[in-house]
């Protein structure tokens, strides 16, 4: 999902061509899994309940129409549905949930992954425009904007599991940042959607106010 687009998170730094993985490793915390489910559970009975202003949000990370590029390589949708089996839970669409990144440094990887992302540190690492949330993408271009090498040159990027539910979707160039976090935190919305590929031509935000979502 690279996409060599150049936005001010980058402060200068060049957008590079392409993006290598070196390494994966498959992450599983039992207590943050359960309270991941509760909480898919609890939107999923919110959007059964009160179905008005959802619409289905299609990732780039979850779904493409193109096949990969001289037939090799493997499809998006293969991958997510790969990822989703290594927990024997498909990803359920009813209420917007996908893969996306997070990048970040190697020592909040190792907290993140231990002990889940945590609301109160939202904006230490970048801005917060659309309030104080945890913030991913659907393109590795967008999330790798705020790695950090590590000693030996290696970035880390997370790969999450989100759900997004009843996403509010906003195509503004200026944000309310507050109104947005209440939207969510307060009123019927799940998440946010900012297209800033519409609005400003780099790419689309998802944020989320819970962490256990």
């Amino acid at each position: 999902t690279h996409r060599k687009v150049y936005t001010r998170d980058r402060m200068g730094q060049p957008v590079p061509d392409r993006l290598e993985l070196v390494s994966a490793v498959l992450v599983t915390n039992d207590d943050l899994w359960g309270d991941y489910m509760v909480k898919r559970e609890v939107i999923r009975r919110d959007l059964e309940a009160d179905p008005s202003d959802f619409s289905e949000v299609r990732c780039e990370t979850v779904a493409t129409a193109d096949p990969p590029v001289g037939g090799d390589g493997e499809r998006v949708e293969d991958i997510a549905t790969a990822l989703s089996a290594e927990f024997a839970e498909p990803l359920l669409r009813s209420v917007n949930e996908a893969f996306l990144f997070h990048g970040t440094s190697a020592e909040a990887a190792r907290k993140i992954t231990a002990t889940d992302f945590r609301i109160n540190l939202a904006g230490t690492n970048a801005g917060t425009l659309y309030g104080r949330g945890v913030y991913f993408a659907e393109n590795g271009s967008k999330s790798d904007e705020y790695t950090t090498p590590a000693p030996d040159g290696l970035r880390h990027m997370l790969v999450c599991r989100v759900c997004l539910g009843r996403a509010l979707y906003n195509d503004q160039q200026d944000t309310d940042a507050r109104a947005c976090e209440d939207a969510c935190i307060r009123g019927k919305f799940h998440s946010v959607l900012g297209d800033r590929r519409k609005c400003r031509g780099t790419f689309r935000e998802f944020v989320v106010f819970d962490e256990d979502q």
